[in-house]
């Protein structure tokens, strides 16, 4: 069975690409019927490949638009997608091939196997953050924090874990593990601390 991966894109550029991109979306979920594909719905990737004049077959587009939303006065499409296990390049390379006058730019996350990544722009970037913690004990998420740098990260989990740490991710991620190991629900508990990777 696959991880899940939940990618959120922001789709600028072109008024009559975006919009097409948008019409098509909304097309879709009207038909408010099962994909071609497993248990993807009517939104199924390979749909909007299909919609596009491609060939799903021929596109790896395994995973399917959650929800989406136009700003017409920004002429910024926001786009959220899950997918099987990571960011669904193929597909998104596919739609900007036959929409060229769109810029895409997403963050997505993959827990499961510690798969951050995004693709922003450099100015007035849209998620400025850098380092992702989150920290569950006892099945229960106590945290879920982002930062943009990791002397900011290293002040907020000094203080979560009550020890004093350095602007390092070696030295964070040696502490969390000892603090995980530490507690009563150890057995019930996990973390991560990823840096997210910059494509």
């Amino acid at each position: 069975m696959a991880n899940w991966c939940n990618t959120d894109y922001r789709v600028l550029g072109n008024r009559d690409d975006i919009e097409k991109l948008y019409g098509i979306l909304e097309r879709l979920e009207g038909k408010n019927e099962p994909g071609t594909f497993r248990h993807f719905g009517s939104l199924w990737l390979g749909n909007i490949i299909k919609e596009l004049g491609g060939d799903p077959g021929k596109v790896y587009c395994r995973g399917q638009v959650t929800s989406f939303a136009y700003d017409r006065e920004k002429e910024l499409l926001l786009v959220e997608v899950e997918s099987a296990w990571r960011e669904q390049s193929e597909a998104r390379e596919f739609i900007q091939s036959r929409l060229p006058g769109i810029q895409v730019y997403w963050i997505s996350e993959e827990p499961g196997e510690f798969i951050y990544e995004k693709h922003d722009r450099l100015e007035n970037p849209f998620w400025p953050e850098n380092f992702i913690f989150e920290f569950c004990g006892g099945g229960i998420r106590e945290e879920r924090m982002f930062f943009e740098t990791l002397d900011q990260a290293a002040e907020y989990i000094s203080n979560f874990i009550g020890k004093e740490l350095k602007p390092s991710k070696d030295e964070i991620d040696k502490a969390l593990e000892e603090y995980a190991l530490s507690r009563e629900d150890a057995d019930d508990t996990s973390w991560a601390f990823c840096e997210y990777a910059k494509v």
